[in-house]
């Protein structure tokens, strides 16, 4: 029987050092945090990108201002500094505003290039299975003219019907991706301090904790989402049930 250092080969155990497993660990926690929270992080995270940029672009104004003559520069620097900061602010609070329509922008994309993978690979399947027989019977290209033909609808209508997906989209890809690396991570750290080496060695164990952790992940982001972006169900006044 294989000692468990060869069943976990691919793992350099000579960068097992304390170091290590603290970057490691911090590594795991924050993929955790992005398994369980990323469409919350990818929102704080736009509105902390519009005020960094809406106050780079005052301190730009503002630099201009200060370079014109070498009086009084910290008192300019100072009020430079506080526009820079309600620059910021205004920047955020228009990012709020406009957060849904750049959402919608980015579920038309995701779900188009979606749309047009899936018309791609549905034609390059019958491509492999008709093994060429028609590109010889004189229809050389169809594959190019089906994929441009086809893909381009279906691309505009699978990116229409997914514009207010982008929500589903992002809390689906941090989960997996959160999972993945917090598994990485944790399973590496377990494997320094040779706890179950046989069973940390098995590809099974991570493919089903990556699973069991997304899935958590995923259902933990759905039902956190911000109250605002809840649709609740009410009845009607004839007892039909309808979303808003």
């Amino acid at each position: 029987m294989s000692s468990w250092t060869d069943r976990v080969a691919h793992v350099d155990l000579s960068t097992c050092d304390t170091g290590t497993d603290v970057v490691l660990g911090v590594i795991g926690v924050i993929a955790l945090a992005v398994c369980f929270a990323g469409y919350r992080l990818y929102k704080t995270a736009l509105v902390l990108l519009a005020f960094l940029f809406a106050a780079a672009i005052e301190g730009a104004i503002g630099s201009v201002w200060i370079e014109r003559s070498p009086e009084n520069q910290v008192a300019k620097k100072l009020i430079v500094a506080v526009f820079c900061i309600l620059w910021g602010l205004m920047g955020a609070w228009v990012c709020r505003l406009l957060a849904d329509r750049l959402n919608h922008l980015l579920g038309f994309i995701l779900g188009a290039a979606v749309g047009a993978a899936l018309v791609g690979a549905i034609v390059q399947i019958i491509k492999s299975i008709t093994e060429d027989r028609v590109d010889d019977s004189g229809y050389l290209g169809w594959d190019q003219f089906a994929v441009f033909t086809v893909g381009i609808p279906v691309a505009i209508l699978v990116g229409y019907k997914s514009k207010n997906s982008v929500k589903y989209f992002l809390m689906l890809a941090s989960a997996i991706l959160g999972a993945y690396i917090a598994v990485r991570s944790f399973t590496a750290i377990m494997v320094c301090a040779k706890v179950d080496p046989e069973v940390m060695a098995r590809p099974a164990v991570k493919i089903i904790a990556v699973v069991v952790i997304a899935v958590l992940g995923a259902i933990t982001q759905l039902y956190t989402q911000p109250p605002e972006e809840r649709k609740t169900v009410i009845a009607t006044v004839d007892g039909v049930a309808s979303q808003v």
